[in-house]
């Protein structure tokens, strides 16, 4: 269901409540070998190696949230930990275009240990006294130590919040240039530096 390819691996998931995590090695095309299998909770739509020792997984876990995961897949794969989007927000539900659509997802090469990427991802929720509502969020992550990957990490920086324009409605871009990011929710852009992202400007 997810593919990727890097260099003479092929990282591959499968469909299902669970999610069955591959790694073949093609270094013979002729006789490709499974080098490793993990199995966790949820699945990953989308598949991002950071290096030969990194993969990083965006799919939904098993209470239909987002789902950000990071993979040690030097060896026999492992998981270095999840994040569920939305869950801390405490929202019924959440989706990301970037799950199906790369150019909805951003990915920085910072520095030798420190990556950053941003993720759009809606959020519904529901109550008795609000009733429905949603909130299109712009989450913002560091990826940290990448050059020591035992001790690899996401950390939440924060988000740009926008209100949502109807489930699923919108399209959604994002850049970072330099310490500045703009984010593009349909026809509007928001801004906000990576240093304060709670002083956000827009609608530009």
């Amino acid at each position: 269901y997810g593919v990727r390819f890097f260099g003479d691996k092929l990282y591959l998931v499968t469909f299902e409540r669970i999610d069955p995590l591959y790694v073949l090695d093609l270094s013979n095309p002729a006789d490709p070998l499974i080098a490793g299998e993990l199995t966790v909770t949820g699945f990953s739509d989308f598949l991002h190696p950071v290096n030969n020792e990194l993969l990083m997984g965006l799919g939904q876990d098993e209470d239909g949230l987002v789902k950000l995961e990071l993979f040690n897949v030097a060896g026999v794969p492992y998981s270095l930990g999840s994040m569920s989007l939305g869950k801390s927000e405490g929202a019924q539900s959440s989706y990301s275009e970037a799950r199906y659509n790369r150019h909805a997802f951003t990915y920085q090469v910072f520095s030798e240990s420190t990556d950053r990427f941003l993720v759009p991802v809606d959020l519904s929720f529901a109550d008795e006294e609000s009733g429905y509502r949603q909130e299109d969020r712009l989450y913002m992550f560091e990826l940290n130590d990448k050059n020591l990957p035992q001790m690899a990490s996401f950390q939440s920086i924060g988000q740009i919040v926008v209100e949502g324009e109807g489930w699923q409605a919108s399209r959604h871009r994002s850049v970072i240039h330099e310490d500045a990011v703009y984010y593009v929710n349909g026809t509007s852009v928001w801004s906000a530096l990576w240093t304060v992202p709670n002083e956000q400007n827009g609608p530009l």
